[in-house]
């Protein structure tokens, strides 16, 4: 028994400690000759090289497979780094047709975007009608190029850009699990299995969480100064910039105007940067509800207790604090209010 402890230790240790040695070998027609570098998703900088002729050459190690961008001035071609040699070929003038190819993730991704393409272009000609199905196979391709590419970071970014956001915290966790053990070390998946766990604590019937943010005079509103006996609390994130935020708000103001008085109450939590933006927006639109914002986009407690990743989104909160409907859009709203205040 000891000696298997010992042996499955090792390969865990083993798995967490594996190098990528990898190779980026470029040509590109077009190019002048000039430094070309390697830039995380943060847009640092990582390595750089020369450009001669339009050939360049990249080696190094990684611990953990990486997506980086190929930049001069600015990126041009995404490239995952990982084990292996990966070729960069097409033109520097014509982003779009530059390829990258030779290894797992890059060839999964290369294959992925001549689909999407094919794809976009036959649906932009289907009738509306059938749209809706076309619809039902692309995400079908979907689900079965993630479980193709488990082993490799091009599926987690598949996954977490195509399917996570409709996940439940449930479906996010099972997906965890048949991630491989190198993948479940990478940053994106273990930043899923945290926001799923996030996710899991603010569902239906789950008791809310707190929020404390300013109102537009700097005042310090809680959420739980409106919850309570008698009353519905929609918790409405959203901001000024968002297109399918403002598109809700008809539905919230019509809402509020006919159910206000009888026990319906909004505290809207905004995502905007601009101050000004946020505050004109509420006035233009008669958006007479309570309103809060760190004015710091994504980057607030709030988010981060209720698993948020896009906008909008809601939580309805019954009378004892409990959450009683997720994500209401358009009509739903009315619907949901008029049926739990019993109209």
């Amino acid at each position: 028994m000891k000696k298997f402890i010992v042996m499955a230790a090792a390969a865990v240790m083993a798995v967490s400690c594996v190098n990528n040695s990898y190779v980026i070998e470029g040509q590109l027609e077009g190019a002048e000759d000039q430094t070309i570098f390697l830039m995380n998703e943060k847009g640092e900088k990582s390595d750089s090289t020369a450009m001669v002729a339009g050939a360049f050459k990249f080696e190094g190690e990684v611990e953990k497979p990486a997506l980086m961008y190929l930049a001069t001035e600015r990126p041009f071609a995404i490239v995952y780094i990982e084990n292996g040699t990966i070729a960069v070929k097409g033109s520097i003038e014509d982003p779009q047709s530059i390829t990258v190819s030779g290894t797992t993730a890059n060839d999964a991704r290369t294959d992925f975007n001549a689909f999407q393409s094919e794809f976009m272009a036959g649906y932009r000609e289907a009738a509306s009608e059938v749209q809706d199905s076309l619809v039902e196979v692309y995400y079908s391709n979907i689900r079965e190029r993630v479980a193709q590419n488990a082993g490799n970071l091009f599926g987690v970014k598949l996954y977490l850009s195509e399917l996570s956001y409709e996940a439940t915290a449930t479906e996010m966790l099972e997906q965890v699990e048949k991630f491989s053990p190198e993948m479940q070390l990478t940053d994106e998946v273990v930043k899923l299995k945290e926001l799923a766990t996030a996710k899991a604590n603010v569902e239906v019937g789950k008791p809310y969480i707190e929020v404390v943010q300013n109102n537009m005079e700097g005042e310090p509103v809680a959420l739980s100064s409106v919850v309570g006996e008698g009353k519905y609390v929609l918790l409405d994130f959203w901001a000024s910039w968002c297109g399918p935020c403002m598109r809700e708000v008809p539905y919230l103001l019509e809402t509020y105007k006919q159910y206000h008085d009888k026990g319906f109450e909004i505290y809207g939590v905004s995502f905007d940067r601009d101050a000004e933006a946020w505050k004109s927006a509420v006035e233009n639109k008669g958006m007479n509800w309570i309103h809060v914002s760190d004015v710091n986009y994504f980057d607030n407690q709030a988010a981060t207790d209720y698993a948020i990743r896009s906008i909008p989104s809601n939580f309805l909160i019954g009378p004892d604090g409990t959450i009683v409907a997720v994500n209401l859009r358009g009509e739903e709203v009315q619907a949901k209010i008029a049926e739990v205040l019993g109209e």
